[in-house]
């Protein structure tokens, strides 16, 4: 019985050392080709992150480290959210900035808009995260950023 057991956690461990190898290699092979693979990288890192949520424990388990799960397993839940912001940024890349939103292939939104919306959306996944897996309230941080805002307004004001 406890063999079976090393072997599972064995390959578990195999898995999750795969999966992480492949996040490597399919992000190295996507910054070549960008605009391409932008969409299918980050449906592959959705994937590969929600798997390795799964096999954090019994990986960790069968190395003898399972004090450092619940870290491994918030990294894991940060890069899960990541991959989803990305996700959702190259979806409204593909489909509504140069999809909708453009005349023959040629983009009509502003760059200004598009990076905004971007920025937003990778805000609301790192803000997401500290509320609801570091437990930190977030409040500070948007009243900085609100202030921020008002500040770079102010500031572009005379360029605009």
């Amino acid at each position: 019985m406890e063999e079976t057991k090393n072997l599972i956690e064995g390959v578990v461990f195999f898995l999750l050392l795969a999966c992480i190898t492949l996040v490597f290699i399919r992000t190295a092979i996507a910054v070549s080709r960008w605009k391409k693979n932008r969409f299918r990288l980050s449906v592959e890192l959705v994937v590969i992150f929600s798997v390795l949520y799964f096999l954090v424990q019994p990986a960790f388990s069968f190395m003898g480290w399972p004090g450092i799960v619940l870290d491994v397993h918030r990294a894991v839940v940060f890069l899960w959210a990541i991959s989803i912001a990305f996700l959702v940024n190259s979806l409204l890349i593909r489909f509504i900035w140069d999809g909708v939103l453009s005349s023959h292939g040629e983009r009509k939104t502003p760059k200004l808009i598009t990076d905004g919306v971007g920025l937003a959306i990778y805000s609301a996944a790192v803000m997401f995260v500290l509320h609801y897996v570091y437990g930190q309230p977030i409040g500070p941080v948007l009243a900085t950023s609100g202030a921020a805002a008002i500040v770079i307004g102010f500031g572009a004001q005379s360029t605009i």
